[in-house]
């Protein structure tokens, strides 16, 4: 344990003395609205949705879905969102916005947010 614990300090001193110790940081981008604008703007209708009919964010998805006459983009995020569908009503539970869940779904299938807007 104790080389472990000096290689762990070598290692935190050796980023802190090149600058390394944001390079992680670095790396990682903001998600935008147009890395998933599909998967944003369905759930921020989502969202008002269920403000405006005071219901669950679950419960107007799947109003959202039902509707007859989806676009396109939309029928394939209603239908690529099906299998993951406990998972995103755990992320609305939690009260995660749609930035962060989308994310999450796009880490889940990386395919997800091909869909762009038409």
């Amino acid at each position: 344990t104790f080389y472990a614990i000096f290689n762990l300090f070598f290692q935190i001193e050796r980023r802190a003395v090149f600058g390394l110790s944001s390079l992680k940081d670095a790396s990682k981008k903001p998600f935008r609205d147009s890395d998933c604008p599909v998967c944003i703007r369905i759930l921020r209708a989502v969202q008002d949705l269920s403000k405006s009919q005071s219901i669950s964010n679950q419960q107007a998805l799947k109003r959202y879905c039902n509707v007859p006459n989806l676009e396109t983009e939309d029928m394939k995020f209603c239908y690529n969102i099906d299998p993951i569908q406990q998972e995103l009503n755990r992320l609305f539970q939690l009260g995660a916005d749609e930035f962060r869940i989308c994310k999450k779904i796009k880490s889940i299938n990386s395919d997800f947010c091909l869909t762009k807007e038409p």
